[in-house]
């Protein structure tokens, strides 16, 4: 798209260059145009391969940086000495557009040689020295006495800039067969603009020096208001499309541990005894009703699903679970997470995958990743060098072990760890606050909702997690407890 508003404004600088002089139009004007864009066109492969071969040196990064830095001042350079370019007593009035001849350079940069990575890392280092200059240069030369006067006029340009962003989107959204509810806000995505738009704003200001600092300053003026309701616009416009991924908002703790298991099977059915043996409310869910049927546990409540939507979830009461496990296949399970993530804020996501090219759009969700290829590796690793953290999370020690405790005693808001009072035996490992690990100390005060990671005897556990979690539930201890 800069492509096309940089080729449209060369073609307009051209055209208002030949009016504004008083010139009659002549279809030769076309052609020197074309042979100028065409011009525009060579120097940038000439950029490309200039640039290609700078990263192809062997010198340090910041060496690269600073020839490419000269190669972007070489273009402005060789376009302002085209304009004065004499053929004898001949002037001939070549308007190369640099921000073309850049444009193509970067592309083929980015797309035909091996160093797009490292392009774009100096890129985007230098871009900070870059932006210090070019920002406050453009803010020095504004008219502010001009912008006083024709304030009506930029917000007349803004509203139709808007209006004819959002149309042409929506015309184009039409002829692509997109969704009504995409082309109703695919206009709205387009409304931010700053570098390009302020530079071509600027070039004007140089090209016509009798009146171009005032369009200048009109037209960053637009740039400006656009600064201001395109961010909101463009965020309000994925959230509506549903595309903004945030986690919902995690439900209150309600006192009672609930954990969703989705998959059956020998590892899932193992793993939810295990849990109810440890007091917490356990449901196993699966597609197929048949896995379900052989399954006598009075402990475990059995469900079964007939898709996966967000009126199934809510039927299972996924919102009240403070963990769920996804045992599926990795495309079933992603589609698990995703919407316990995304509508219900679920507090602890746990998959087991198989296809480990698959982790980082888990992670996106915040998953916790269970990698059976891996994960008899990671363990045997920590037993060798951790051998006593490995058997509290295996279970080993006879009367110790680690759990996590949310803090639900508003009497403990803002109490320091060091005046808890803790029996002897209790360590606090961590604490993670609204998804956050934070450091931990004995100046660290509770906040309600913390969630507590501790370390003890199975007796001070219960004294601790009871005093955090005050809930008078008796499935939550169990009836041997009470």
């Amino acid at each position: 798209m800069d492509g096309v508003v940089i080729v449209l404004f060369t073609v307009a600088v051209a055209l208002a260059d030949v009016l504004i002089g008083g010139k009659a139009f002549h279809v030769v004007y076309l052609l020197l145009l074309m042979g100028e864009i065409g011009l525009d066109l060579v120097f940038g492969l000439i950029v490309w391969q200039i640039l290609g071969a700078i990263f192809a040196l062997s010198v340090p990064t910041y060496l690269k940086t600073a020839l490419m830095f000269a190669t972007g001042y070489g273009m402005y350079a060789l376009s302002a000495f085209l304009r004065e370019f004499h053929l004898g007593s001949i002037t001939l009035y070549i308007a190369s557009e640099p921000l073309l001849v850049g444009l193509i350079g970067g592309v083929m940069m980015a797309n035909f040689t091996p160093y797009k990575t490292e392009f774009r890392k100096a890129i985007e280092d230098a871009a900070p020295v870059v932006f210090i200059v070019f920002f406050p240069l453009v803010g020095l030369s504004l008219e502010l006495n001009v912008l006083a006067q024709v304030w009506g006029i930029a917000l007349i340009l803004l509203v139709v800039r808007l209006v004819g962003i959002y149309l042409g989107c929506f015309l184009g959204s039409t002829l692509a067969g997109d969704a009504v509810r995409q082309k109703a806000l695919l206009g709205m995505t387009f409304i931010t603009q700053a570098g390009v738009s302020i530079g071509l704003a600027k070039e004007v200001g140089v090209e016509f020096s009798a009146w171009g600092n005032e369009f200048a300053t009109l037209a960053i003026a637009v740039v400006v208001l656009n600064q201001f309701i395109g961010p909101p616009l463009l965020k309000w416009a994925i959230r509506m499309a549903g595309e903004s991924h945030t986690r919902a908002e995690t439900p209150a703790f309600d006192g009672v541990r609930d954990v969703i298991i989705f998959g059956v099977d020998d590892q899932s059915l193992a793993l939810a005894r295990q849990l109810a043996a440890h007091h917490w409310q356990v449901k196993l869910a699966d597609l197929e009703p048949h896995r379900l049927d052989p399954i006598d546990e009075p402990h475990i409540d059995l469900h079964h699903l007939k898709n996966l939507t967000i009126e199934a979830f809510r039927a299972l009461e996924v919102g009240k679970a403070e963990a769920m496990v996804a045992m599926f296949d990795d495309d079933t399970n992603y589609a698990i997470c995703e919407i316990a993530y995304e509508h219900f804020g679920t507090a602890h996501l746990v998959v087991r995958l198989y296809d480990r090219s698959q982790i980082a759009r888990f992670r996106e969700l915040s998953v916790s990743i269970i990698d059976p290829g891996t994960a008899l590796v990671n363990l045997l690793d920590h037993v060798v060098r951790s051998p006593s953290a490995a058997s509290l999370i295996l279970g080993e020690e006879e009367g110790r072990d680690v759990i996590d405790i949310i803090v639900g005693n508003h009497d403990l808001e803002g109490v320091a760890l060091r005046d808890l009072g803790l029996p002897p035996d209790i360590v606090i490992l961590s604490i993670r606050r609204q998804h956050q690990p934070i450091v931990v100390h004995g100046y660290t005060r509770l906040v309600f909702g913390d969630e507590v990671t501790v370390v003890g005897t199975s007796e001070s556990l219960e004294d601790v997690q009871w005093r955090f979690e005050p809930y008078p539930d008796a499935l939550f201890m169990g009836p041997e407890y009470l």
